[in-house]
């Protein structure tokens, strides 16, 4: 949550949402169970500022950027 609120005052974006993407690419993985323990109670919010996002930009970079972040997000279809 703090890598969203540190992008929205940053440069250069586009370094917290590769930190959000690779994160996500790990933790989904299925490798770190405690991690995902950890993200679980966040995850509605978290696609919630995503789609924010998503709905905020014009630019079609970052649709695409906040689209994948979105569909990287570690979620197990039981917890939907």
């Amino acid at each position: 949550m703090d890598s969203l609120r540190f992008a929205s005052f940053s440069n250069e974006p586009g370094q917290h949402y590769s930190v959000l993407r690779a994160l996500f690419c790990t933790i989904g993985g299925g490798r770190f169970e405690i991690l995902y323990k950890e993200i679980l109670p966040l995850i509605q919010v978290l696609l919630e500022a995503l789609n924010a996002l998503l709905n905020a930009t014009t630019n079609p970079k970052e649709q695409e950027l906040f689209v994948e972040l979105c569909l990287t997000v570690p979620f197990r279809l039981s917890v939907l």
